[in-house]
């Protein structure tokens, strides 16, 4: 059943999980410090804006106005850091990040919206991240944190490779998007979700894997219901 179709786009005021609604992108393969990333078209007041920040060399991004840190952290060489706002309803246009610690590299910026969230306080329960080693081909996440039902489980990966990249698969999760940095090749984003409707029987673990070796980074949130 398409939620977001039967109800028009409506928020939920309870029963249902959140909705991913799109997202926008920004790469930069130069060494400048700045990222411009665009809002989502569509915003709305109360939805949840999740920032997702790469870089492909060891940094460190500057929390950008207005929004809140979930994780940040560096492995193999990568850099990402997400973070979150509860949108006004007036953003628009490009919203302007730096990073710092590094001289080359690609950097590459993604802003998603989620409506039917909670409107009040932290909307997010962070799931277990388990850290991958170099060049294994897989990363795994679980729901051991979560509180309650109806939640959207977001996983969100950076993966790194020296010319093409292999065929990624997200174990009963929904790819909701999937982007090359152009400028070399050399980063691949994801974003995974599911429906986390009944916190008993749904355990949101997240099991990803690819065709081949290369490095990888990744976060998991569980977005709360309004």
């Amino acid at each position: 059943m398409d939620r977001k179709r039967l109800f028009f786009g409506a928020e939920q005021s309870g029963g249902y999980s959140p909705i991913f609604e799109g997202d926008s992108n920004s790469l930069n393969g130069s060494s400048s410090t700045t990222l411009s990333v665009a809002y989502p078209s569509g915003i709305q007041a109360d939805n949840i804006i999740l920032l997702w920040l790469n870089t492909n060399r060891a940094s460190t991004w500057t929390v950008p106005s207005g929004f809140t840190l979930i994780k940040t952290t560096s492995i193999s060489g990568f850099s990402y850091a997400l973070f979150y706002k509860r949108a006004t309803g007036t953003e628009s246009g490009n919203l302007s990040v730096t990073a710092s610690g590094y001289s080359t590299g690609g950097h590459f910026g993604i802003m998603s919206r989620y409506s039917g969230c909670i409107k009040t306080g932290i909307p997010y329960e962070e799931l277990t991240f388990t850290p991958i080693n170099n060049d294994v081909g897989s990363i795994t996440h679980s729901n051991s944190n979560s509180l309650g039902d109806n939640r959207l489980a977001c996983v969100f990966l950076t993966q790194g490779q020296t010319g093409n990249f292999p065929t990624i698969t997200f174990n009963n999760y929904t790819v909701s998007y999937s982007y090359q940095n152009g400028a070399g090749g050399n980063t691949r984003v994801h974003l995974g979700t599911q429906d986390i409707l009944n916190s008993s029987t749904d355990d949101g673990n997240a099991s990803v894997s690819w065709g081949g070796t290369n490095d990888a980074v990744g976060v998991g949130i569980l977005l709360i219901p309004n």
